[in-house]
Formats: structure tokens, C-alpha cells, sequence
């Protein structure tokens, strides 16, 4: 009776060693260095105007700048899906360059990333339209997504 009672707490207790296991995040934020600043050389295959930078410092967090200042954003989809979604920007004003409203508009339209090395690409579904990253060093004189 005690050998039967075993079994039967088996998978229980195997239930609570499980559910103490930390989570992996599967987020873009779990495969790309948090520290790294992705600065947009690219819109639809055209060359833009510096100063467009990304940062996915945790999961569930994107951080950026732009020529409308600084914003932020949540995404929570897990790698290689991409939703940008709850854009807060500092600034509703903004007279950046045109490249860089139009970054900050087709955000969220984008459905997936794919990080190799130092470029990062995020594209819709259709692959119709893309945005082009390269990774840059704080050092490199650009300003960083979170200032």
C-alpha cells in the first residue's frame, strides 16, 4: 500500500521540481547581448539617415531612439516572430528625418527577426517590407537607445 501511495505522489512531486525551473526567455531579448545598440541602415532598401537605434534590454522591453527622441515598446513574441506593439514615444512632435517616422511607423507592422552576427532584420509576413540593423559599439559615437 505505501509502494502504490509512492507512485500516485510521483508525478506530483515531479510537477513542483518542474515548476521550479526558471523559464528560458524565448524572446528576441534572449538571443541577441542586451547591451547591444542596433542602429537602422536600411528602410525598404533604401539607405537612411543615422541615428535610428534599438536595444532589447529584457524580455518583453524594446527601447529605442530616433529623431523624435527616445521611446519605448513592448514585445512579446517569441523568436523569430517579432510584435512591436505599445509604442510610448517622449514626443508626439516630430521633425525628424522622414526615415525615421517612417522606422517608428513600420514597427509594428513587422512579423519577423532574424539576428546573424551584427545585422538584425525585422520584416513583415509578406517579406514586402524591411527594416535593416547593424549592431554599433557605445564607442562608436552614436547616441545609445537609452538616453
Amino acid at each position: 500500500m505505501q509502494a502504490l501511495a509512492l507512485l500516485l505522489m510521483l508525478p506530483v512531486a515531479s510537477l513542483g521540481a518542474l515548476s521550479g525551473c526558471e523559464r528560458r526567455d524565448e524572446t528576441i531579448s534572449g538571443y541577441v547581448d542586451r547591451t547591444a545598440r542596433w542602429e537602422l541602415v536600411s528602410l525598404g532598401g533604401r539607405d537612411v539617415d543615422p541615428g535610428f537605434l534599438l536595444r532589447f534590454p529584457q524580455e518583453g522591453h524594446v527601447e529605442g531612439a530616433s529623431g523624435c527622441g527616445p521611446f519605448t515598446a513592448t514585445q512579446l513574441a517569441p523568436y523569430p516572430w517579432i510584435e512591436v506593439s505599445d509604442q510610448s514615444l517622449t514626443s508626439a512632435d516630430c521633425a525628424a528625418p522622414r526615415d525615421h517616422r517612417s522606422a517608428l511607423a513600420a514597427l509594428p507592422a513587422m512579423g519577423l527577426a532574424e539576428v546573424s552576427d551584427d545585422v538584425l532584420i525585422l520584416s513583415d509576413a509578406d517579406s514586402a517590407a524591411e527594416l535593416v540593423f547593424r549592431r554599433v559599439t557605445p564607442d562608436a559615437g552614436a547616441r545609445t537607445a537609452s538616453d
